[in-house]
């Protein structure tokens, strides 16, 4: 007697095989061949500033501390919005790390590039700093809809250490769209390297201002 929810299968080998290849063909097509899985880097960098090797701009030490992902950007995946409440995450192509390491690997590279402070470290480092950047990857994805383009939204908040204790010194919320011309892989993560730095120039433009106004 068989039991309740146990699966019966066919007493011939033979035909267990055939229903098994129909199973696999109805999820799998094979005439497709392989698909190979391609990975991406989400790299920038500044071009150094022609005084980068006088003195900066502040004797301050600046940490920027690893930036966090958005809900649904914690994957490696590309993400594509696909409809008005659709998104699709995309198995074979994807980021090499989490973007939000690019992201925070990127911002540190630049501000150091940029001479606007007497160093950039990771925060925890021996180094005590002055002022910290806490960061979040908020939207970055290709809009595959009426016109496709790329989408990065950064929040950014920097917090200052003075005599009176820790003070958020500002909170920026930087978004930037580059239009794609079709929707392919690769032109995505270009768009997306354009927008970032993009985004990292005017992070710097904010945080030279504030430098000079503090003195």
């Amino acid at each position: 007697m068989q039991s309740a929810g146990s699966l019966r299968f066919p007493r011939s080998p033979l035909l267990f095989v055939v229903l098994l290849a129909a199973g696999m063909n109805a999820c799998l097509d094979l005439s497709r061949g392989y698909v190979e899985r391609c990975q991406y880097a989400l790299e920038v960098r500044r071009d150094p500033s022609p005084d980068s090797n006088g003195a900066p701009l502040s004797t301050a030490v600046l940490g920027v501390r690893p930036f966090v992902a958005g809900p649904g950007l914690d994957g490696p995946g590309l993400v594509y919005r696909v409809a008005e409440a659709r998104y699709e995450s995309d198995f074979y192509h994807e980021f090499f790390v989490p973007p939000s390491d690019f992201v925070t690997t990127a911002l540190r590279r630049w501000m150091a590039d940029a001479g606007l402070f007497q160093a950039v470290v990771e925060p925890g480092a021996l180094t005590e700093t002055d002022y910290v950047i806490d960061g979040c990857v908020s939207r970055l994805l290709g809009d595959y809809r009426d016109r496709p383009e790329a989408q990065l939204e950064l929040q950014i908040f920097l917090t200052h250490f003075g005599e009176k204790g820790p003070e958020i010194a500002f909170h920026r919320e930087y978004t930037e769209i580059e239009p794609l011309r079709e929707k392919d892989p690769e032109e995505l993560v270009a768009a997306f390297r354009r927008a970032l730095a993009r985004i990292l120039s005017r992070c710097e433009s904010d945080l030279r201002t504030l430098l000079a106004e503090a003195g």
